[in-house]
């Protein structure tokens, strides 16, 4: 009984500690308002149902905002290559895609407590890298609190920034 309290008060402690920071730089003179893009998340084991979450996520948003998306979520052991990625992207035939790259996770003894990303959105068109950012989340990221946070984020720094409407 205490040990399942003590679980609940963390949990509930967590959504109150969520935090994310991005920055993020935009390509100057770059216009572009992506209407189909591909979505890149690579990860690692640990982070897998966070990466997957957040990719269902991030398609839900961006249909809300009348963008067509999908993508793929890959981690050190998964199965899926670059040629497989290169070959999502060409048969999606995307606008741009969008990489959110994990570069670093920090683990707790019940598990990750939060990670840095990397996020690169590049035109299909020019092949350019249009945007980039540098994504900072603290919190249980396997927690759907978390997830939403970090996508509402993401979507937010996109629109600040004029990529999506």
């Amino acid at each position: 009984m205490k040990k399942s309290l003590f679980v609940v008060l963390v949990i509930l402690l967590q959504s109150c500690l969520i935090k994310t920071q991005l920055v993020s730089n935009k390509q100057a003179g770059y216009t572009g308002k992506p209407k189909k893009i591909f979505i890149m998340m690579v990860g690692s084991a640990e982070t897998n149902d966070f990466s997957e979450g957040m990719l269902a996520g991030m398609i839900q948003k961006f249909k809300e905002k009348n963008i067509v998306c999908d993508g793929l979520v890959s981690f050190e052991l998964s199965k899926e290559t670059n040629e497989d990625f290169a070959k999502g992207i060409d048969n999606y035939k995307p606008d741009a895609s969008l990489m959110i790259n994990l570069q670093e996770t920090r683990v707790m003894g019940y598990g990750p407590m939060g990670g840095r990303f990397d996020l690169t959105l590049t035109d299909r068109r020019t092949k350019q890298q249009v945007w980039t950012g540098s994504l900072n989340v603290s919190g249980h990221l396997d927690s759907k609190a978390t997830i939403n946070k970090t996508i509402d984020s993401i979507i937010g720094k996109l629109t600040e920034d004029g990529i999506v409407e």
